[in-house]
């Protein structure tokens, strides 16, 4: 997936461990964007102690909300899509920021896979956490990626994710 020279953005990457993994790849850069205050502190701690942490950079905000937009050979959501109500803005800004490759993870749209996540919703609602997930149509998110010109190159899935591999068509 990666080729020496590469850049990455890794929106919603938690800590930052993709990232830092794939740079030992060659990647010539690695940026993620993370919302959450206490996951892009330790983040940036593991950035500090990189071997070269100058070719990794932590933003802090909504990646669908950062100007100027953000550019990438390669663009990962892993386990992010779950996280924002309208999926159509976030896939068709990841589409339009990536060059290349685009990677992302998403819940199964199962019936118990949406009883987990209604489970944890009520449970977030009674501790007074406002965060909810959201299990999204695989027909309409791979609607937006095609009519943003891309292409489906791989899948895969577990019990209750599937991951994704998109190309442009173009190339």
């Amino acid at each position: 997936m990666t080729h020496p020279g590469d850049t990455l953005l890794d929106v919603g990457g938690g800590i930052g461990v993709l990232g830092l993994e794939l740079l030992r790849a060659d990647l010539r850069e690695a940026v993620l964007v993370e919302a959450a205050p206490h996951y892009l502190a330790v983040a940036q701690d593991l950035i500090a102690q990189a071997a070269q942490p100058s070719r990794f950079r932590a933003i802090s905000g909504n990646f669908t909300q950062i100007t100027p937009p953000l550019a990438a050979e390669i663009v990962t959501l892993d386990r992010v899509v779950c996280c924002y109500p309208d999926f159509a803005t976030l896939l068709g800004t990841a589409a339009a920021s990536a060059r290349r490759v685009l990677a992302l993870s998403f819940p199964k749209d199962r019936w118990y896979v949406r009883l987990m996540i209604a489970v944890e919703n009520l449970l977030r609602q009674v501790t007074g956490n406002l965060f909810r997930a959201f299990v999204h149509r695989p027909s309409a998110m791979a609607a937006v990626l095609s009519g943003a010109g891309w292409r489906r190159l791989g899948q895969r899935s577990t019990l209750a994710w599937s991951v994704e591999r998109w190309g442009r068509t173009d190339a």
